[in-house]
């Protein structure tokens, strides 16, 4: 794929700019086409990566924009293009109202344009990069007065409509925005366990696998040892297997914003494969192809980890953050960054 200019002039005395949009969710390309256009600029939306690069090659872009694409990583695609097109001015787009500071520095440092967020009362800032880029001259006065006109001409784009869950049968991995709320947690009772942190089919998975009978409970109970044994000593840190299971889930769900299903279980599973035999404990614990773990061992979801245990779920975690780290320098800061359970804080820390 040939170099594409930064800015042809050509346009840039037209006050438009090409710009080619790369995102599986057509809400969230409705909204930026509908800003976009209120200054002129040429939009064209596309899906999928062979898509797009078709349409780079055909239209010589002045402005690339990636969001999510699936089950593809938007890391990966950004770090492609931006080495096969190092003077494209690339932006990448984020699934949540606010963006994350750090996340935004890592992108700029790396070599992207910026960052922004599609959501309605923030998709005007967009324009604000465009007018940056299509006027490169601009004295910072002309900049503010600008802005205030985007601020002013900016109308809301309808809120996206809610997206519903697919049957647990089907492939889990819905658009980022389905994500983005903040759910509470509730106090642990004795129940059957369910994940009110992470999206709703995680939670059924969860529930699955670690759903104890009663009458299993009480057997264990009425037991008694016809010899003393060894008992591993329990930690002093609290944390539940059902703690563990939302724990891990939480990490998925936030990796969400900067990988695919399929990247986030395969770094899962691979970490996993090579710390087991090490550590059988992790045997009970598994994670399907988008990265949803579960447990299915028959331990009271109510009992705390034993130190050996806690220090080999720590490993497990510490070797996915390291995968991580390869795409995203300093990923478990970036993690942190988010807003954590105390239980997750505990087992990063």
């Amino acid at each position: 794929m040939e170099a594409v200019n930064r800015v042809n002039s050509r346009d840039r005395d037209k006050d438009f700019l090409r710009v080619i949009i790369l995102e599986s969710s057509l809400t969230a390309c409705q909204a930026l086409t509908v800003e976009l256009k209120k200054d002129n600029h040429l939009t064209t939306t596309c899906t999928s990566r062979g898509e797009a690069d078709r349409v780079i090659n055909a239209q010589k872009p002045d402005l690339l924009i990636i969001g999510y694409l699936g089950e593809v990583s938007c890391l990966e695609v950004f770090r492609e293009y931006s080495k096969q097109m190092p003077d494209l001015p690339i932006v990448l787009l984020s699934h949540t109202p606010e963006v994350n500071k750090f996340f935004r520095e890592w992108v700029i440092s790396n070599g992207g344009y910026d960052v922004v967020s599609w959501f309605p009362e923030k998709v005007s800032l967009l324009r604000e990069v465009l007018q940056r880029l299509a006027h490169p001259n601009q004295s910072p006065q002309q900049m503010s007065k600008s802005s205030l006109e985007i601020q002013e001409v900016a109308t809301p784009v309808p809120q996206p409509s809610p997206i519903a869950s697919p049957p647990p049968s089907q492939n889990i991995q819905p658009p980022l925005e389905r994500y983005l709320e903040v759910k509470e947690v509730a106090a642990p009772t004795p129940q059957p366990i369910t994940a009110e942190r992470i999206p709703q089919e995680i939670a059924a998975q969860s529930s699955e696998s670690l759903q104890l009978p009663s009458e299993r409970s009480v057997d264990v109970k009425e037991v008694v040892a016809p010899a003393p044994k060894a008992s591993p000593s329990v930690s002093s840190q609290t944390l539940t297997y059902k703690q563990t299971l939302a724990a891990l889930n939480q990490i998925s769900e936030s990796s969400l914003i900067y990988f695919g299903g399929l990247v986030i279980g395969n770094y899962w599973k691979k970490v996993h494969a090579s710390l087991v035999q090490a550590h059988p404990w992790l045997q009970s614990w598994s994670v399907n192809h988008n990265g949803v773990i579960s447990y299915s061992g028959e331990t009271n979801p109510e009992e705390p980890l034993t130190d050996e245990q806690f220090q080999s779920l720590k490993l497990w975690v510490k070797a996915f953050i390291k995968e991580c780290d390869r795409i995203i320098g300093d990923y478990a800061e970036l993690l942190q960054s988010s807003e954590l359970s105390e239980e997750l804080i505990q087992i990063i820390s």
